[in-house]
């Protein structure tokens, strides 16, 4: 891949020297003076089972279009390795995209372990057949009239003493939360409110938008939402936490992410989760459909993570901003 997007030295600072668990691990390539190639991985706090360590993300992998199949990248896979020794992590993961993928997993031995689902909402479909299919105005407004009253329907589920709102920064109460949550599955990015300061609040370019619910003044969970316009403006639930096994709080939540993107013109909503967890059948009843996502792969450092429980999909809770660098 080529590098995407617009990445100064602001951004390149927030990335790789200001990182929760310590500056990141990069390796690049050069030939003619010039850079040819580049591979880096951050360090995030890894929950894993009852322990805290750290997980290696391995973002921006690049090679000049000039200089492939000369084996960079197994080159500049191998030396970030030897870089990274000196760091205690237990595992690396993430999902490669088609270009990368080949090389990881027969290169550089990483495990590919399942596929990671897409979510999707249409929540505008006169705005969507217009765009693709060049329906006319008038039908697209009349689907759009008709979605419009099926978003007012959905309502935040009355009487439960919940109250969301929208924050600017996550304070020491989601540390409490952070407590109660993990609980959730056996391995997760460590949602605490330095991480998720680092993650949401300190990056250029102030791109996300942060709900928390509450009862009284207790956090019992949080969603973080990411808008990317153009002619068919996108929505993104980039990152999602509440207490376990409470469904309401989940729901008023994912009904407070509807709302505002229906209210900002968003024609869909997208998310990437893993099966098997109550959120995933909330945005089903939701109406969200599957389609087909991205590879999950994994690589284990420490050798006493037995191979069949960090291979188990079933163990991980991954959302789009434990990797998503854009």
């Amino acid at each position: 891949m080529v590098l995407r997007g617009s990445k100064d030295k602001q951004w390149w600072q927030w990335m790789y020297r200001d990182g929760p668990a310590g500056p990141a691990a990069v390796m690049v390539a050069e030939a003619n003076q010039r850079i040819i190639g580049h591979m880096a991985s951050i360090f995030v706090p890894l929950k894993v089972g009852g322990r805290t360590t750290l997980g290696a993300h391995g973002i921006d992998l690049m090679v000049h279009p000039d200089y492939r199949r000369q084996g960079i990248f197994k080159t500049l896979g191998m030396k970030l390795r030897e870089l990274t020794r000196a760091k205690e992590w237990s595992l690396a993961y993430g999902t490669p995209d088609d270009e990368s993928y080949q090389g990881f997993v027969t290169r550089l031995n990483v495990l590919d372990i399942g596929e990671l689902p897409f979510l999707f909402k249409v929540i505008d479909w006169g705005a969507l057949l217009k765009n693709r299919y060049k329906i006319p105005t008038f039908a697209g407004q009349l689907l759009g009239n008709t979605r419009e009253l099926i978003t007012v329907r959905r309502r935040l589920p009355k009487d439960t003493g919940i109250k969301v709102e929208e924050i600017t920064s996550f304070d020491e109460r989601i540390d409490k939360l952070w407590a109660k949550a993990s609980k959730l599955k056996n391995i997760m990015v460590i949602k605490d409110m330095k991480y998720l300061n680092w993650r949401y609040v300190a990056k250029p370019g102030k791109e996300y938008h942060m709900f928390v619910a509450k009862k009284q003044e207790e956090i019992t969970g949080f969603i973080v939402l990411k808008m990317v316009k153009g002619v068919l403006s996108r929505g993104y639930i980039v990152d999602f936490l509440t207490l376990p096994d409470e469904g309401t709080i989940a729901e008023s939540l994912l009904t407070t992410a509807e709302r505002y993107f229906t209210e900002e013109g968003v024609a869909s909503i997208s998310c990437w989760m893993f099966q098997g967890i109550i959120y995933y059948k909330i945005l089903r009843k939701m109406g969200f459909i599957r389609r087909s996502g991205l590879r999950f792969c994994v690589r284990i450092v420490d050798q006493n993570i037995p191979r069949e429980f960090a291979t188990d999909t079933a163990n991980w809770y991954y959302m789009l901003g434990d990797g998503d660098s854009q």
